[in-house]
């Protein structure tokens, strides 16, 4: 009698910890399931902001909603590069830049920040771009400042900035 009712007991807490453990990997799921709709409507958020072709303030603001998320996927340093490189307000250029400079460790922002240097015609973007660079000692960009500094077209701030990084990074 006393063994079947120490078995039983048994029985019962071995199924009550399964109960709770499968509720609690259920919970886990369904809070997963919630962080990654709150991910895919900010990164949606922030793509529709940083698209809005009327509203310069609502592009910076794109930008920054951008800069505050954890990590970058593809299509969200896609639309910052495009930004950067594209975007005709240099604060909108600014922001995408400041965005993707909170991932500047990562290899590919690395090379894609690289590219935009030879890109960009705007001064204030061209300067902060290049201060970036220096700052993460990306020696690279050597051949790039020494172009910057033979062009004509280019004024004389991005160029002096140009030789400082040259000093700086040889």
């Amino acid at each position: 009698g006393l063994l079947r009712i120490a078995a039983g007991v048994v029985f019962m807490l071995i199924g009550t910890g399964i109960f709770l453990w499968v509720s609690k990997n259920q919970q886990q799921q369904r809070e997963i399931a919630r962080l990654r709709f709150e991910m895919d409507s900010t990164k949606n958020a922030m793509l529709n902001l940083l698209h809005n072709q009327k509203s310069a303030s609502q592009r910076v603001l794109g930008t920054t909603v951008a800069f505050q998320m954890p990590s970058a996927d593809d299509e969200i340093v896609n639309a910052l590069v495009k930004a950067m490189n594209e975007d005709p307000n240099t604060n909108v250029r600014l922001a995408a830049l400041d965005a993707l400079g909170k991932f500047k460790h990562e290899q590919r922002i690395r090379k894609l920040l690289i590219t935009s240097l030879s890109m960009q015609t705007d001064p204030v973007v061209q300067i902060s771009l290049i201060q970036l660079m220096v700052e993460m000692k990306e020696k690279s960009i050597l051949k790039e400042l020494e172009e910057i500094t033979r062009k004509k077209e280019v004024l004389k701030a991005v160029k002096d900035e140009a030789y400082s990084g040259i000093l700086k990074l040889s």
